[in-house]
């Protein structure tokens, strides 16, 4: 577990825009008068960016040595992000934001392969998901605070140095690939490799279909329960730390408790506390549903990951899932929007439960091992 430390902080730290948006975008508003357009756009940048990271990572993660990549997307995200602090116009700040999150997205590529390529890999990931679920609960307490004193620079600020103080864990990271040398090039998957990594990167999209269009637009379920925005932040940041739990007991049942025992479990949790929020909620099973949700999410994250890396052994699979993991996210809120202006909540909540659905599905034949003879 040596490779730990820069696989929970590179994670971390990467995600943290993302999971610590809805302060972010308050003070976009306040701030820099942007418009829910505009914001928007900001974060369209950040996550895809990430999420397009994948796409020249397929022709370096074979080529260059991890540490020269790593310290160069380092250098980068430093620069693009204390570049932000003084960025005057929105389309020079955009431009900044996806330089920062192509950088952070190439940073996160070598954490996920790393992670994929222990023998305890699926620790691993329960690990690298609790990083980031508690730096994000730390950035959206203590943000608030630093945006009042000395306004959005405060995250620019603080990723570039936090970014600079992770810099020497990259030392940690094994050089790359064990069989890159000599070849740089990369073999076409073909036949079941194929059906595989398809299937496996189907149920990532899925996945995160599902969880983003629902995940969302969990302040507009909580008002048809009748909960108050008050209770309703109480409630999500109560959520969190189940969140936060979830991922712990993955990490600590890995290898305690069959693989298969712990998808079937999450898969049905967030697939029926999803399904408890049809009709007319109530507040009660409003707070238990969002709770469950969330635990089951980042409990069964790990798995799903683990199992993939090991169903489809080739580096690619995990690098696009990343890509895979970013459009869910993106487009996920869009269908779901949709689904709820023309069709209700209803339909939204039957589409989410549906995607979760479909994404066991095809991770199930993804990880079904072929009959021997």
């Amino acid at each position: 577990m040596k490779n730990a430390a820069p696989i929970i902080a590179f994670g971390a730290i990467t995600s943290i825009a993302l999971l610590a948006a809805p302060a972010i975008a308050v003070q976009l508003a306040v701030e820099r008068a942007l418009s829910p357009s505009q914001i928007g756009l900001f974060f369209m940048v950040e996550l895809g960016g990430m999420s397009l990271a994948s796409i020249p990572a397929t022709w370096w993660m074979r080529r260059f040595s991890w540490h020269r990549i790593g310290f160069t997307a380092v250098a980068v995200f430093v620069l693009a992000n204390l570049s932000s602090i003084g960025a005057q116009g929105f389309a020079s700040l955009l431009v900044l934001r996806g330089c920062s999150a192509l950088a952070g997205g190439a940073l996160m590529i070598l954490a996920m392969t790393a992670a994929a390529r222990v023998p305890d890999k699926e620790r691993m990931f329960g690990l690298w998901v609790t990083g980031q679920l508690v730096l994000g609960a730390i950035a959206l307490a203590v943000l608030p605070f630093a945006f009042g004193a000395i306004g959005i620079a405060a995250l620019f600020a603080a990723l570039a140095v936090s970014m600079l103080a992770a810099a020497p864990l990259l030392r940690l990271y094994p050089p790359g690939l064990p069989d890159q040398a000599g070849t740089g090039g990369r073999g076409v998957l073909r036949g079941r490799a194929l059906i595989v990594a398809m299937l496996a990167l189907a149920a990532i999209l899925l996945f995160y279909l599902g969880l983003g269009g629902f995940w969302t637009f969990i302040a507009v379920i909580a008002g048809r329960a009748g909960v108050s925005p008050q209770a309703s932040g109480a409630i999500l940041a109560v959520a969190t730390l189940f969140g936060i739990a979830g991922s712990v007991c993955a990490s600590v049942i890995a290898g305690r408790l069959a693989r298969r025992s712990v998808l079937i479990g999450g898969y049905a949790l967030m697939t029926a506390s999803v399904a408890g929020l049809l009709g007319l909620p109530g507040v009660a099973r409003f707070a238990v549903a969002a709770c469950v949700f969330k635990f089951a999410w980042t409990f069964v994250l790990p798995a799903i990951l683990a199992g993939i890396s090991d169903a489809a052994s080739d580096p690619r699979v995990i690098n696009n899932a990343n890509l895979m993991i970013g459009a869910g996210l993106a487009i996920g809120p869009v269908l779901s929007g949709n689904l709820i202006e023309h069709a209700g909540i209803d339909a939204m909540l039957a589409g989410s439960t549906l995607m979760v659905g479909l994404s066991a599905a095809a991770l199930a034949v993804a990880l079904r091992r072929p009959r021997a003879g």
